[in-house]
């Protein structure tokens, strides 16, 4: 009996010290997940301060100031109706940015960064864009919006500068697929000639709009396809991507095939993801402190039940 009355004691100490442990835990990754967060919304902040002006669209924007700060610039992507407006970057591999910011310091919310297998000056065909997926409109989350037809509809229109020119984009469809569809995640699929692409998107897409595909399918070596991508909202392995189509003065260069990327591979590929890392949900830890507190309140209701039987006996 005495042994048993020392196990209960030893259990329900060793309980209370884990879940006292799993409240710090969990206290300490919800202060961290808010750091992120708001770490990224300054740096949009700041960023916006420093996006060119335009004044004329034939004119080249200047992007004197960001690549000052950062040479590995190429670019500054807008999407009309959300707060995707952000400068674009290209890092030595398709890892680099993922966890960097614009300023080279280590951060969870990423960059919006090219595919390293895309030319930088997005003579290509067909570029990829990659962003963290993020609430509060942050990064590449408000992708999420395009899935509602009603906005969809309603918003279709976005703007690419580059050291060379104004790009004026025209959204085209929303696709919601896996992290492994060739068709999307390998630039080099389609080559000069977008046909197969648009018969890709009339399959696939979740809403396209109509008057943009035609055009795709009427000239698809006079215009150029822009993809921005990121992890949709609890699929771990599905990606959002939204597609934007800008109309080109010169066919779609014929550079040569290169054959089939290897997918995935350690620095050519897409990155393995482009999202909230799992630990880095709230909901996980509103869950995990939820656990806790409620293990602690049983603990401390049984110690008290056993206190007073202890007393009357």
């Amino acid at each position: 009996m005495r042994f048993l009355k020392a196990s209960h004691y030893v259990l329900t100490r060793v309980i209370a010290l884990v879940m006292i442990l799993l409240l710090l835990l969990s206290g300490y990754f919800l202060w961290s997940n808010q750091r992120v967060y708001l770490d990224a919304e300054d740096v949009y902040n700041e960023l916006l301060k420093l996006k060119p002006e335009i004044t004329d669209n034939n004119a080249k924007p200047d992007l004197k100031a960001l690549k000052n700060i950062n040479p590995d610039v190429i670019g500054w992507i807008t999407v009309d109706g959300t707060k995707i407006d952000y400068p674009v970057v290209q890092g030595k591999d398709n890892l680099y940015y993922m966890n960097r910011d614009f300023y080279g310091k280590s951060s969870l919310a990423g960059s919006i960064f090219l595919d390293t297998r895309n030319s930088k000056d997005f003579s290509d065909a067909y570029s990829l864009l990659y962003g963290h997926h993020m609430d509060n409109h942050l990064m590449f989350g408000d992708l999420d919006l395009f899935k509602k037809e009603t906005f969809f509809r309603d918003n279709s229109t976005g703007q690419l500068l580059t050291e060379e020119k104004v790009m004026a984009l025209d959204v085209l469809a929303i696709l919601e697929i896996p992290d492994s569809t060739k068709e999307i995640f390998n630039p080099t699929t389609w080559g000069s000639d977008l046909s197969d692409l648009a018969s890709f998107v009339g399959e696939h897409a979740l809403f396209v709009r109509e008057e943009a595909l035609k055009n795709l399918k009427a000239a698809p070596k006079m215009i150029q396809v822009i993809s921005l991508v990121t992890c949709a909202s609890g699929h771990t392995g599905m990606r959002t991507v939204l597609l934007l189509t800008a109309e080109r003065d010169t066919p779609n260069p014929d550079k040569p095939y290169e054959g089939d990327v290897p997918f995935p591979t350690e620095e050519t590929s897409s990155p393995a993801q482009t999202g909230d890392i799992l630990f880095n949900s709230p909901w996980i830890w509103f869950g995990l402190l939820f656990i806790g507190l409620s293990a602690m309140t049983v603990i401390l209701i049984l110690e008290r039940r056993d206190k007073k039987k202890k007393d009357k006996s």
